[in-house]
């Protein structure tokens, strides 16, 4: 059994294969090339710069017992560290769900009651 990601190349994804691992070897391709650029700051990170940053949060993350089975709850305002955040949460097997910062409490909390989440991250 295998899983696609269809786009402009069709790749098929072995499914005994870790996502996280599957991202990790695509971010490795890109090397020094730009990966994401800021629209409003200009701020810049490569794929090489990328990767680092994820495998270094991911770390962390897993020191704080975060893994497969947990899910955790991002909110961010626009900033190159949501697209970081969200690989590392993903190389430790976890899953990632996005919260609107400016949804309200309410919401937070729904959202927190039907997630079951182990770890929300705000920044």
């Amino acid at each position: 059994m295998s899983l696609y990601v269809y786009g402009d190349k069709n790749v098929e994804v072995p499914t005994q294969l870790h996502f996280g691992k599957y991202l990790m070897k695509q971010l490795l391709m890109g090397g020094d090339t730009i990966a994401v650029e800021h629209a409003d700051t200009e701020e810049k990170l490569t794929y090489k710069e990328l990767l680092q940053h994820a495998v270094n949060l991911a770390s962390e993350l897993m020191k704080l017992g975060i893994g497969r089975g947990d899910i955790v709850a991002v909110g961010s305002e626009k900033r190159n560290t949501l697209i970081i955040t969200i690989f590392a949460v993903t190389f430790t097997g976890a899953t990632y769900t996005a919260y609107d910062l400016h949804s309200g409490k309410f919401s937070l909390k729904h959202k927190i009651s039907v997630a079951h989440l182990t770890i929300s991250y705000f920044f």
